[in-house]
């Protein structure tokens, strides 16, 4: 088998490069992909539970220490992993905290 590759590196469309042919032993693999469309969702939605969606702890904190906690939530299809979130470290400025 070959391949021909559109080159889209020049100034107006695009050069047909000449076609580069296939050698060697073929390799086949399969991938099996799932998309979940559905949202996520808490269960304080339905009215099954009165958790907090997302427990930060206390609002400021000096110590440096910040725990966090979700409960209640669910998304069946997702088979979720990990989850990320940020941190910023605030300073005093004039009147305001900012980054």
């Amino acid at each position: 088998g070959y391949v021909t590759i559109k080159n889209y590196d020049g100034t107006s469309g695009y050069t047909l490069n000449p076609p580069v042919y296939f050698s060697g032993q073929e390799l086949a693999h399969t991938a099996h992909f799932t998309f979940d469309l559905e949202d996520p969702y808490h269960c304080s939605v339905s009215g099954g539970c009165t958790v907090n969606m997302l427990d930060r702890g206390a609002a400021i904190t000096k110590n440096g220490n910040i725990t966090l906690r979700w409960s209640g939530w669910r998304d069946d299809g997702a088979g979720i992993g990990e989850y990320d979130y940020e941190v910023f470290m605030l300073e005093p400025f004039g009147g305001e905290l900012q980054q």
